[in-house]
C-alpha cells in the first residue's frame, strides 16, 4: 500500500479544495522552490497519477505571469475603484505568445476523498483564468502561508445559486468568516469588473481582483 508524503497530500488538497488546476512550474514554485528539478517533481507526481488521484495534460496557454499585487484591493467604505485603469492593466498582461504548458488537476476520486465538488476536467477556455488564480495561490503560499492555509476555493463551498457568480476563492479569518474574496480577472472587460465589484458591495465583502 502506497504511503503519500505530506507534500503530495498538500498538492492534492490544493487541487481539490483551493484551485482547479496548476502548471508543473507552479507546483514546483509552491512546494519545491529551488530544491527539486522538474524531472524529480514529475516522478513524485507520477505516484498520484498512477493511483488515479491526479490527471495531467499538455495544453496551450499564456506563459506564467509575474504578479506582485492585486489590480484592485477594495473594502467596504472605500471609494469605488478605477475600473478603467484595472481594465487597461488586464489588457497589458496578455501580450506574450502562447506556449505548451504541463497542467495537473485532481480526479473525481481525489475530490471524493477530500469532500470537494471538483474532479472534472477543467474547461480549456478557462485555462488562463485558472492558472492566474493558481499563481495568486502560489503567491500567498510562498509569502503569506498563514493566509494560504485559510484559502477556500469555489469547489470546496456550496454554490451560491442558479446563475449566481461564485467568487473564485475566499480567505477566511480564524473564526471561519470571510476575510477577503480573491478573484482572478482573467481577460475581464469593464462590465465584468463592475459586476464583480457590485456583487461584493451588495454582500459587504472585501476583495482582491488579481
Amino acid at each position: 500500500m502506497m504511503v503519500l508524503t505530506s507534500i503530495l497530500m498538500e498538492i492534492l488538497d490544493a487541487l481539490t479544495c483551493r484551485v482547479r488546476q496548476m502548471s508543473l512550474e507552479q507546483i514546483g514554485a509552491a512546494w519545491c522552490p529551488q530544491t527539486v528539478s522538474q524531472k524529480a517533481l514529475r516522478r513524485q507526481l507520477k505516484q498520484l497519477l498512477d493511483i488515479g488521484l491526479l490527471m495531467r495534460t499538455t495544453a496551450v496557454a499564456h506563459p506564467r505571469l509575474a504578479i506582485e499585487a492585486p489590480l484592485v484591493a477594495w473594502s467596504p467604505n472605500d471609494d469605488e475603484p478605477d475600473f478603467e485603469s484595472a481594465f487597461r492593466r488586464i489588457l497589458a498582461r496578455w501580450r506574450q505568445p502562447d506556449c505548451l504548458i504541463e497542467v495537473y488537476w485532481a480526479s473525481a476520486k481525489a475530490a471524493n476523498l477530500f469532500g470537494s465538488a471538483g474532479g472534472r476536467r477543467p474547461n480549456v477556455t478557462h485555462l488562463n483564468h485558472d492558472l492566474l488564480l493558481s499563481e495568486v495561490y502560489v503567491y500567498y503560499r510562498t509569502r503569506h502561508p498563514e493566509l494560504a492555509d485559510n484559502w477556500i476555493g469555489e469547489n470546496a463551498i456550496p454554490k451560491a445559486g442558479f446563475r449566481v457568480k461564485d467568487p473564485d476563492a475566499f480567505i477566511l479569518d480564524n473564526a471561519g468568516m470571510p476575510l477577503r474574496v480573491v478573484e482572478s480577472s482573467g481577460r475581464y472587460g469593464i462590465r465584468q469588473i463592475q459586476s464583480f465589484h457590485d456583487h461584493c458591495v451588495d454582500h459587504c465583502l472585501p476583495y482582491e481582483l488579481w
